[in-house]
């Protein structure tokens, strides 16, 4: 689009921890939109000047606007209880792009911790949920443990629990703006690229004997994430729409004044 001098918009998704490398060249894209302002900062900081990047939020998390609502009535209910849920994700053996070593058992660890911490709290109830290309078969289970399959509706389930547990799952990142709070286990290959516990999104563990102390502080104090990595949601859409409205219109003049 540089090239053809064709006006561009680049969305980022997520935290551009790889992409950055490139989008934050000048001349990539007129407007980039960005996830939060803690992203945005990282761009400018990056070389980006200042009015080329908005921190418009991601439209994909706009339908969180009604879980979000779910999550506060039942944290404002008598019927507010201990459930856990625990998102589980692939962990290879080395990182894709960086070759970093990672433990492919990282999953299984933390599931077993989290069956012992089941079986310290009869009271608490435990969700596993493996990821959908996760071939994960459970023997006998305690009674206050179940599982999730993938034809569960993640949003749905959200709505029902008190507490999640990931790595670095981008169920971190639902939940935290469903307004759950999250613990995350920073313990794998791939938590220098979702830092959430460094962004303030999540309570952050890297020792798994200390899994039970953040659990137990999330269900009982909460944990208020820091607004700059979150966006706000149910406004990105219209966010997005109003970048390329001001682009169609920046470009609509200079074209008239060539002509």
């Amino acid at each position: 689009a540089a090239e053809l001098s064709v006006p561009a918009l680049c969305l980022v998704d997520l935290f551009a921890k790889q992409e950055i490398d490139w989008i934050a060249k000048q001349g990539y894209a007129n407007k980039v939109c960005v996830m939060s302002e803690y992203v945005r900062q990282a761009f400018i900081a990056a070389g980006r000047k200042e009015l080329e990047v908005v921190a418009t939020g991601n439209p994909i998390f706009d339908k969180l606007k009604t879980v979000r609502a779910a999550v506060k009535e039942r944290q404002q209910s008598s019927a507010h209880g201990m459930v856990v849920l625990w998102a589980s994700q692939i962990e290879p053996a080395k990182h894709p792009f960086t070759g970093a070593t990672g433990c492919s058992e990282l999953p299984r660890k933390i599931e077993g911790q989290l069956l012992d911490i089941a079986a310290k709290h009869p009271d608490r109830s435990f969700v596993f949920r493996p990821h959908p290309s996760e071939n994960v078969f459970y023997q006998t289970l305690p009674a206050n443990v179940r599982i999730s399959d993938k034809m569960e509706d993640l949003h749905g389930l959200l709505a029902q629990v008190d507490t999640v547990v990931t790595m670095t799952s981008t169920v971190c990142l639902e939940a935290a703006l469903a307004g759950l709070p999250v613990v995350t286990v920073d313990l794998s290959v791939f938590t220098s690229d979702a830092p959430y516990s460094e962004m303030g999104i999540s309570v952050g563990v890297r020792d798994l004997s200390k899994l039970d102390i953040a659990i137990d502080k999330c269900l009982h104090q909460g944990h208020q994430a820091d607004k700059r990595a979150l966006p706000e949601v149910g406004t990105a859409v219209d966010n997005v729409m109003k970048e390329i409205e001001i682009l169609v219109a920046h470009t609509s003049q200079s074209n008239l004044r060539k002509i």
